[in-house]
This record gives structure tokens, sequence and C-alpha cells, in this order.
């Protein structure tokens, strides 16, 4: 595919996490992409940002809030369970880690437009979540 961007779908790691979790669309591959996050200490990488963010997106969705780009053929009605306070909670923190650790830098971005559009898509990510 070859995708990347600033937003949670645009890049291919993203892609590939929602292939794998449409098979059985299991409760816990959310809970282990939130788990580096979860730990303040850990070290995380690109492709672990761009698995949580998927996994936090997918419970935005869940809780009605998906995003504008949010995958129409990924229809979250079919997901086989609901979001419990602790998987929101974890959704949360790990957008606020996010928000306070991460710059494009992990991404290889420089530039002060896309800085600014990475860091509304998390702010916005944040306010669905609630």
């Amino acid at each position: 595919m070859g995708a990347w961007g600033v937003g949670p779908f645009d890049n291919d790691t993203a892609w590939n996490w929602i292939g794998n979790f449409e098979d059985d669309m299991e409760y816990q591959l959310i809970v282990d992409a939130f788990e580096i996050f979860l730990d303040v200490e850990s070290d995380y990488d690109p492709g672990d940002i761009e698995e949580s963010l998927i996994a936090a997106e997918i419970v935005a969705a869940k809780l009605g809030k998906p995003s504008a780009d949010f995958p129409e053929d990924l229809d979250v009605n079919q997901i086989p369970w609901s979001v419990d306070q602790q998987l929101q909670f974890n959704a949360r923190r790990v957008v606020a880690r996010l928000q306070i650790d991460s710059t494009l830098e992990d991404f290889e971005y420089t530039s002060g437009d896309e800085l600014v559009d990475w860091q509304s898509m998390l702010s916005d990510l944040y306010k669905r979540l609630s």
C-alpha cells in the first residue's frame, strides 16, 4: 500500500493491524496494543504508536464517536464486546501519554504543519474517548 501520514489510518502498520483485528475482533488485541504505554518507563517505537492509535480509534468508534476517516468496512457493530470503563480509561491514558511524550520525530516528520496536525488529531481522539 505504501500509506504514510499523521492520521491513525495513514500508514501500513495500522492497516496490517486492522486486518489482524478483523479476523477475530478480540478484546485482548486492544488491551495488548495499549499495554506498552501503560508502563510510563517503557520505551516504544513508531509501530507501537500506530497500533495503539488504531486500537484507541476502535474504542472511540465503539463508544459511538468514530473519526471522520474511520474505515467504513470496519463495522464496529460486529465487534462482539463492549467498552468497559477500564478499557476506556486505558485508551485515554495512552493518548494522553502520546500527547506528552511523542513528537512527529517518532515518524520522521519535522515540518510545523505536520506537528500541528499530529497534535490536533491526538486532541480530537482524546475528546472522543470521553
